[in-house]
């Protein structure tokens, strides 16, 4: 149902018309609306129950879950009214604001906010003991090494919990390193690799047993890295690159299937479900799966609203998920697909005004007139070729 609970100006329609690009125009009682029905992108936001910002999206239990502002919210166990929005939000009760990530883990959902580590088991939050005095937890990352530990990327360094037959138990940070780690990835050898907000990439080797440190450290580039494992690879975004982690080597290098044609600032990518990469740039930005690469000029889509995406989540389905400042936005469509070609405008009329037409001084530095004879306004009629449109 989409009425005035959905953003229509009033509930009144009293005519619909479709355009050339599949958009449907609605006469209301108070001026004119235009839905992009044929738009492969949709929103969450207040008016479907979603409060504040979103920062992490989360599907658990078939259900979704947005952290952000505002606190959790989610789509489990929320009755649809029959003529109501199709999707509907509710706030979980006993998460504060500021939930920064989610993970899930089987049938437990973990969330890492700025109050701690909080477990969400069939609709019920409790804080994970030990993290009550815990950092801002920004990222939660699955070990591979270690599949019942949970990387806990903080502001002040990284952190791990464990899953026990008791539940789950905070085993403490890292001593000896401090940089707020936004991102995270484990490498084929365990090394943890923490992307930092100011001190680049840095790679841990962490000890294994109940007393963890790290027995090792290496530092790639500097200043603001994110750092994702896409297609199997280890992908790190640094100063508007993207660029591969060479395991063996410990090195940082560019190949030549990378994307590199890159228009406006980005810090993070992540890959979908067909292998394409998405960038969180203004607008976003979508590089295409080009055989084991990927296309070298990523494509906007320039109709994404808000002012910066704050994460990026894919689902198996193709779904992407895009958590910005305006709310939640869905894209589901194809990529390949172009956009349909308009028709050629028709000109009715150009006009052309003789340059030398001027009521001002003439100036001693500006050209000479021509001798010939010009008109003072001439006129043209006819056609143009069709403008050429990017694919969106």
């Amino acid at each position: 149902m989409i009425d005035s609970a959905a953003g229509l100006p009033d509930d009144f329609v009293g005519g619909m018309v479709t355009d050339r690009e599949g958009a449907l125009w609605l006469a209301l009682n108070n001026g004119l609306a235009r839905l992009e029905i044929a738009s492969p992108l949709s929103v969450l936001d207040r008016r479907t129950g979603l409060q504040g910002q979103p920062y992490t999206v989360a599907r658990h239990g078939g259900a979704l879950w947005v952290g952000g502002s505002a606190g959790l919210f989610t789509t489990a166990e929320t009755s649809q009214e029959k003529d109501g929005p199709p999707v509907r939000l509710h706030p979980v009760a006993g998460v504060p604001p500021g939930a920064w990530s989610l993970l899930s883990m089987g049938d437990d959902l973990l969330l890492g906010s700025a109050f701690g580590v909080f477990q969400i088991h069939g609709g019920t939050a409790r804080q994970v003991p030990g993290t009550e005095k815990a950092s801002t937890t920004y990222v939660l990352a699955r070990s591979t090494a270690d599949p019942d530990r949970v990387w806990l990327g903080q502001d002040n360094g990284l952190a791990a919990i464990r899953r026990t037959g008791g539940g789950w138990r905070y085993e403490g940070e890292i001593a000896g390193f401090s940089s707020e780690v936004r991102s995270l990835a484990e490498g084929r050898d365990g090394t943890v690799w923490c992307g930092t907000a100011h001190d680049g990439l840095v790679g841990l080797r962490i000890s294994q047993g109940p007393e963890m440190k790290a027995l090792s450290r290496r530092v790639l580039g500097s200043g603001n890295v994110g750092v994702s494992l896409v297609a199997g690879r280890v992908l790190a975004v640094n100063e508007n690159k993207i660029l591969r982690l060479d395991e063996a080597r410990g090195a940082l290098v560019r190949e030549p299937d990378l994307p590199a044609g890159f228009q406006g600032d980005f810090s993070f990518v992540a890959g979908d479900a067909g292998g394409n990469l998405w960038l969180d740039s203004l607008p976003p930005s979508v590089a295409l799966r080009h055989g084991t690469g990927w296309e070298a000029r990523p494509r906007m889509l320039p109709g994404v609203p808000g002012r910066g995406v704050e994460t990026i989540f894919t689902e198996p389905d193709g779904v992407v998920w895009l958590a910005t400042d305006k709310g939640l936005i869905r894209y589901e469509g194809s990529l390949q697909a172009g956009a349909a070609s308009l028709p050629p405008p028709h000109l009715a009329r150009l006009t052309a005004s003789d340059a030398c037409a001027s009521n001002s001084p003439p100036s001693p530095t500006a050209p000479a007139c021509a001798s010939r004879p010009v008109s003072p306004r001439s006129t043209l009629t006819g056609a143009l070729p069709p403008p050429s449109r990017s694919p969106s």
